[in-house]
Formats: C-alpha cells, sequence, structure tokens
C-alpha cells in the first residue's frame, strides 16, 4: 500500500519556522526586520511614523467569524501591545478572502490597517487570477505567526478506522469517495490534489464554503471525508464524532499524538496553512520594525502560548530577511503546483 515517497514537504515552505513552545525566531528585534519585501522598505522612515501608533489599529481577518483564523487573530489582538493604541479584529471574509486582502492593500501605509492573512490568499489566490494585489513584492509582509495542518477525517462511525483502510477503498473504489475541501486557491485544495496523485487515486471532490459547514456535512453523513486544518475540526474530535485519520504535517502534531501522519504511510503531503501579518504597500521601515516586534512578544507571551498548545496551533515566527525568503520560496512552492494540478479548469 506504501506509496513512492515525494518530497512536497512543507519544510521548503517553512524556513526559520519554529514549533510551539520552541524558542522563536527574534529576527523582529533586530534591524533586520525593517523592509520585508521589495516595497515594504523603500520609502524608508518617513515623518509621523516616529509618533506610530495613534489612534486605533484595526487587524482585518479574511475569515468568517468563529473560524480558526478569525480565533488566532482575535488572541493575537489581546497579547498585541501597542499604546497609547488599541488593537481591533475586523472580519471581510467576501471573496474566498480577496476582499480582506484587497482592504489591506489598498488601505493608507501608516500602520492603522493590517491583516493576519493564511498563505492561501496572500500567495496562491493572486497566481490563479487577476487581484488588485500580486506577489509578496505588492504589500508589506511583517511577519509569519503561525501554521496549521490539515487532517483528513471522517464520521466516527465511518467504515474506514485507519488511513491505510481509506486509502485501499479509494484505490478500489476510483472516484466514489467525495471528499468536501475548499476550492482552488487554497493549500487544502493542493494537500487533497496531492494526495491523489502520490497515492495513485481518485476522489469526488466537493467544493465548501468554510470549516463550519465542512464539519455539518461530514457528521451529517453527506460527504465521505474532509480535509481541512485538523484545528478546525477539533472540538467535534474530541466529543468523538469525528476521527482524524492522519495529518498532513511533517510530525506528529503535540495536540494530537494519537494521529499518524500521512509521511508515515509513504506520502509527503505535507504543505502547511500559514498565517502572515502583512501591511500596505510603501509601509514605512520604522512602522514595520515596531509592529514586528511587538507581534513578536505576542506570540511568545504565556496567553498566546497557551492558546496556541490548547488549539493545536504552531507558532511559526519568521520577519525580516528570513521572511523575504520564506515568502519568495512560498510564492515558487505555490506556482509550482498551480501549474501542476490547474492547468485546465477543475476544483
Amino acid at each position: 500500500m506504501v506509496g513512492r515517497t515525494r518530497r512536497h514537504s512543507a519544510r521548503s515552505l517553512m524556513v526559520g519556522a519554529a514549533l510551539v513552545m520552541v524558542p522563536v525566531v527574534a529576527a523582529a528585534c533586530s534591524s533586520s526586520s525593517t523592509g520585508s519585501s521589495g516595497s515594504s522598505g523603500s520609502s524608508g522612515t518617513s515623518s509621523g511614523s516616529s509618533s506610530y501608533p495613534v489612534g486605533s489599529v484595526t487587524l482585518v481577518s479574511p475569515v468568517t467569524a468563529g473560524s480558526n483564523g478569525d480565533l488566532i487573530a482575535r488572541e493575537l489582538a489581546k497579547e498585541i501591545s501597542l499604546p497609547p493604541a488599541t488593537v481591533s479584529v475586523v472580519d471581510l471574509s467576501g471573496g474566498a478572502g480577496i476582499s480582506g486582502m484587497t482592504h489591506v492593500v489598498q488601505a493608507a501605509p501608516d500602520g492603522s490597517t493590517i491583516g493576519l492573512m493564511p498563505n492561501g490568499v496572500a500567495l496562491l489566490q493572486p497566481q490563479l487570477s487577476q487581484l488588485p494585489y500580486g506577489g509578496p513584492s505588492t504589500y508589506t509582509p511583517i511577519a509569519q505567526v503561525t501554521e496549521e495542518f490539515d487532517a483528513l477525517t471522517v464520521s466516527a462511525d465511518a467504515k474506514w478506522k485507519t488511513f491505510a483502510q481509506f486509502i485501499s477503498y479509494a484505490k478500489a473504489n476510483p472516484g466514489k469517495v467525495t471528499v468536501e475541501v475548499a476550492p482552488k486557491g487554497s493549500v487544502p485544495n493542493i494537500n487533497v490534489h496531492l494526495l491523489e496523485k502520490d497515492a495513485g487515486v481518485s476522489f469526488t471532490l466537493v467544493p465548501g464554503i468554510g470549516a463550519a459547514s465542512a464539519v455539518t456535512d461530514l457528521v451529517g453523513g453527506h460527504v465521505d471525508a474532509v480535509v481541512g486544518t485538523i484545528n478546525s475540526a477539533q472540538s467535534y474530535i474530541k466529543a468523538g464524532k469525528m476521527a482524524a485519520l492522519a495529518v498532513m504535517a511533517p510530525s506528529r502534531l503535540p495536540a494530537y499524538p494519537s494521529v499518524p501522519t500521512m509521511k508515515e504511510s509513504g506520502y509527503d503531503v505535507e504543505v502547511a496553512v500559514s498565517n502572515i501579518l502583512i501591511g500596505p504597500p510603501h509601509l514605512p521601515a520604522s512602522i514595520v520594525s515596531q509592529l514586528a516586534s511587538a507581534i513578536h512578544t505576542a506570540v511568545t507571551s504565556s496567553g498566546f502560548q497557551q492558546f496556541a498548545t490548547g488549539s493545536g496551533v504552531t507558532v511559526s515566527y519568521v520577519s525580516g530577511a528570513a521572511l523575504t525568503t520564506l515568502l519568495s520560496s512560498q510564492y515558487s512552492s505555490l506556482g509550482s503546483y498551480i501549474k501542476q494540478f490547474y492547468s485546465s479548469s477543475g476544483s
């Protein structure tokens, strides 16, 4: 059953990453944090940036309220210290996250509007269609904050109790297994296609509209399986209503020690869903540095660490030159998957 191992490792997408409760990269505290991309540091410090912040700072979340990405943004906002400003979260989830990203990109470059964007929105979608933004040089990357990992989940009463049983059935019944997953333009969608290719199986993909609806569809028996971040199904897994057969991560997750990785079965399917703090293009370098430092302090706080451990989120802080390298690598890798899986129309 073991398929030929291919290197689709998220490690090539995770330069400088750090696991939960492991010391994170402290680049934000140095001058290397300033100017993460071509347009972010081009303006240097500007008049007025020395008085930053003034008033309130809006942290845009491009996902629906109550989703895992939204919870991360809200926990982050609680821990960010930018006196005398307050940080508030606004959810702008239209257009599969594009609305929220566009709002940030078109905001004034004064640090009053920032956003926590998944890599699918920031790095993948602009390579699929013409958008108001493009690659990392068209906005200001400030810091990668967290990573999440997808899992293949089934209902607790499903006929498959192990990942091996699931794959064996899928091989014997091409196209019969229905898998709900976010549409193309998302990391989970790429991970499904990688699994199909590496395992030699063919699923019937059902485009999902959100983590909550996917869980409802699975528990209700409308689909056979779901691929999405494992944290989105955490409460249902703990309640015994769903089972995670395998996680798409480089190693077993501390929050789910009994869930094997797909790598253990010979399939290197582990592209991470990362969350990146960004600002508008031409954000002054002094503001980038101040924000990166504040984010570093926030993610290393006991409050955020406890949240991350409890929810299964991986703290993966990267800033400065390391962030530039990371995003360049991710942009290129995700682009290669687009050419591989989306050269023609499909889900």
